[in-house]
């Protein structure tokens, strides 16, 4: 609710979460809200700006919050493709692979393919 000078005066204000759009109730306290640095062209953060991104207890529950947040960051832009990052991908284990997004950024080559040998 606001006041004549447009100001907010609810006690709570019930937040979303960022994964699922759900609202996340005030007893949920396994919810999380992560502040994210937002930074400038060349990579440095930018002070006192920052992205909150709210995540309910239900996705943490269901191990999922490390994906959704990576997910959200790209959409936003933050994050760049996993699948563009050669170095990364040579240390991951092969099954994590299957999981990532198939994003090619336009103008590059596709990435190349990796095989293990043990």
């Amino acid at each position: 609710m606001e006041n004549e000078h447009g100001e907010l005066v609810d006690l709570y204000v019930p937040r979303k979460c960022a994964a699922t759009g759900r609202l996340m109730e005030a007893k949920d306290h396994a919810s999380v809200q992560i502040a994210v640095a937002d930074v400038d062209e060349n990579g440095k953060m930018i002070p006192g700006s920052t992205t909150n991104i709210p995540i309910s207890g239900a996705v943490r529950h269901q191990a999922e919050s490390d994906d959704s947040i990576n997910r959200i960051a790209q959409q936003m832009g933050s994050l760049a493709s996993l699948r563009a990052c050669g170095s990364a991908l040579k240390r991951l284990p092969p099954r994590f692979l299957s999981r990532l997004p198939t994003v090619t950024p336009v103008n590059e080559a596709p990435p190349p393919t990796f095989v293990l040998t043990l």
